[in-house]
């Protein structure tokens, strides 16, 4: 029978014992949760904020499971890893000893190196604890910052929205956003987010987070100050300090190879503790839950003596903006290569990307009907096969240039903030009032 210790609660770990148990090894798992959380589906987290009932729906699996499974949790604090003698110590002094690891969280994120990050109402929204956490402190609260490059932070933003908070999204870098939404696709979600209620504050980073010791505003970059009783961060990384004293290789993330073993052969590692980028825009493309699939039955191979390959998917996202029917599919970002096409106004919009007569992504809005012939017409293009006659009438070309801009997106906790202004400089703003339409 093999021992597993499985660190940290991302599905990845359990999907592996799964694969493990398939091909016909016995598995004695214990799962260190590092922050209290039960495995949760991070890209659903954001539905489970919009309605707390439905927590169930973003658990990875029931409780039932886990005991049949012979899977079992402890919240139990780690005071040292002996990574070559394989054990695990707790702050009990009891020793644990395995086999094999499984390292897919560390229960604490990288927060940006500023002011008022440790303050009652400054959130990881993508650890499950956290969202609990926010979940309870959303009743008692009436505007909510969101600092996110990404399509998460659109999708807690809307979900904020919805539990009737006055909502900003702070995006720091808008040419991130604009890597998997080019830059007129973009605009048009953003005029849906604002007809939403969602204020958007683009270009800026938050610079300081103002309080006692509950959180009561933000001050950017731009000197200006804004109330807010939350904070949620949707892009942090795990910190990975835990491991400093061990001989596994690591930097922003830890070295794994193809098929997720680590410096030390009987470790591997899933999720956003080696693949922080990729497992990021997993979540933003809807496609998450398969990722970490796809990464835990590689490694369960791998160490059953069988193959099997890693791949991504492209995106799938579907959300609702308000009213209206939002869908990324393919590649929708600023690419070389890609020629555009669009048609639509901003109540039903569509914009399609083409590479050598072959659609390779779309952004619809209010297009669901459409919605099943483009997503076969992606699923095609491993195949290369062309577009159909007749398939882009009513679309027009956009032939403005608009070279994709390199940007390397900072490591989460690596903000670099603008000098704190004095008090007689900051000017401080109250959020507009906005009506959400249900």
């Amino acid at each position: 029978m093999k021992k597993i210790v499985v660190l940290g609660s991302s599905p990845a770990g359990i999907r592996a014992v799964e694969k493990i148990k398939e091909y016909g090894i016995e598995c004695q798992t214990l799962v260190f949760t590092l922050d209290g959380s039960r495995p949760c589906l991070a890209h659903k987290l954001a539905d489970w904020i919009a309605r707390p009932a439905d927590k169930g729906a973003a658990l990875y699996k029931p409780d039932d499971f886990y005991a049949s499974a012979n899977i079992q949790f402890t919240d139990a604090k780690i005071s040292r890893m002996n990574l070559r003698k394989n054990t695990v110590t707790t702050e009990d002094k009891e020793k644990i000893e395995y086999d094999l690891m499984f390292v897919t969280d560390t229960g604490v994120d990288r927060f940006p190196d500023i002011k008022g990050t440790n303050k009652t109402g400054v959130f990881s929204a993508k650890r499950p604890a956290a969202i609990n956490q926010l979940i309870n402190q959303v009743t008692l609260s009436e505007t909510a910052v969101v600092y996110s490059n990404h399509l998460t932070g659109l999708k807690l933003a809307l979900a904020l929205r919805q539990r009737n908070l006055e909502v900003i999204w702070v995006v720091p870098q808008v040419p991130v956003l604009e890597s998997w939404l080019d830059a007129r696709a973009f605009t048009n979600i953003q005029s849906l987010c604002e007809a939403a209620g969602v204020r958007m504050i683009l270009n800026e980073q938050i610079a300081e987070i103002l309080g006692d010791t509950d959180t009561k505003a933000v001050r950017l970059g731009n000197k200006k100050v804004f109330a807010t009783q939350i904070v949620a961060y949707c892009d942090l990384q795990p910190e990975l300090k835990m491991f400093k004293d061990s001989e596994l290789k690591y930097a922003n993330k830890i070295d794994t190879g193809e098929h997720f073993q680590t410096s030390i052969p009987n470790i591997y590692a899933f999720d956003s503790v080696c693949h922080p980028a990729l497992a990021q825009q997993q979540r933003d493309y809807g496609s998450y839950a398969q990722f970490l699939n796809t990464q835990a039955e590689t490694a369960a191979a791998h160490i059953c003596g069988k193959e099997a390959l890693f791949s991504v998917s492209s995106a799938d996202a579907q959300f609702k903006i308000n009213a209206s029917d939002v869908s990324l599919l393919g590649d929708t970002g600023a690419i070389s290569g890609l020629r555009c096409f669009h048609k639509g106004d901003d109540q039903a919009f569509a914009k399609v990307f083409v590479r050598d007569n072959v659609l390779a992504g779309a952004v619809l809005v209010n297009h669901e009907t459409a919605r099943p012939g483009f997503v076969s017409q992606i699923s095609r293009e491993a195949g290369q096969n062309p577009l159909p006659e007749g398939f882009l009438d009513g679309f027009t070309e956009v032939t403005e240039a608009a070279d994709p801009q390199e940007t390397q997106e900072p490591e989460a906790g690596e903000d670099t903030a603008p000098e704190t202004p004095s008090a007689d400089e900051e000017q401080t703003c109250q959020p507009d009032n906005a009506n959400l339409n249900s």
